[in-house]
């Protein structure tokens, strides 16, 4: 095996087995249905319910409901052009591709959704990846790889990556407590969403160092 064989396994090691995971993860979906776990833990969350909970989960669910979701995209999109950081803005354009992936294999695997939903409306389709926790991730994804070039100082670094971490984990806990997902749907929503991250940072990683400073302009940076 040559050195850029090598090197190329090397870098893709994280997402080939994420995608391994993602597959095996979605043939036991079409066996099983529901699996091991998944209504015992959804019927616990649901068991937390509390009037501010309600209204909580209610809340953050939207920032994956489609019109909210679109617009946070093209924001980002267009912030990140305008500040000349055209790497992230082209990752931000991928969002967008990325979510009809995950559509695509909602359709592919064809699982019934939760009949336990608690409050508010009832969520159509099916119900196998959960699009809002893959958002959650692909969003807060580029934000971290942004934090993590732009943002300097390691406490403000770290406590803005965290923020994000527990915004795209509020989503995705929101859709099981509001019992329009399963918890494995939330799971491999998260996974996809992962998979797509850690290629985004290989292929920027791979940009050599002079076309990405051309390509991102001058520093903006919190530093």
């Amino acid at each position: 095996m040559g050195q850029s064989a090598r090197t190329l396994l090397g870098r893709h090691w994280p997402a080939g087995g994420l995608a391994l995971v993602a597959g095996a993860y979605r043939l036991l979906v079409q066996a099983l249905g529901v699996l091991p776990g998944d209504r015992w833990l959804l019927l616990t969350v649901q068991g937390w319910r509390a009037p501010w909970l309600d209204r909580a989960a209610l809340a953050i669910t939207l920032v994956g409901w489609w019109p909210v979701s679109s617009a946070l995209a093209v924001l980002l999109f267009a912030g990140l052009l305008l500040t000349r950081r055209r790497r992230y803005a082209l990752m931000a354009a991928l969002i967008p591709v990325a979510v009809v992936a995950g559509y695509g294999l909602k359709l592919l695997v064809h699982r019934p959704r939760p009949d336990l939903l608690v409050i508010g409306p009832a969520a159509g389709g099916f119900s196998f990846p959960s699009l809002h926790a893959l958002f959650a991730v692909l969003f807060g994804g580029v934000l971290m790889l942004l934090a993590q070039d732009l943002v300097a100082r390691r406490r403000l670094r770290w406590t803005l990556q965290g923020l994000i971490v527990l915004l795209a984990a509020g989503v995705g806990a929101s859709r099981v407590y509001l019992g329009v997902h399963w918890p494995s749907d939330v799971l491999g929503g998260y996974l996809l969403g992962i998979l797509w991250v850690l290629e985004w940072r290989w292929l920027r990683e791979r940009l050599p160092r002079g076309v990405v400073a051309k390509a991102d302009g001058p520093p903006v940076g919190v530093v």
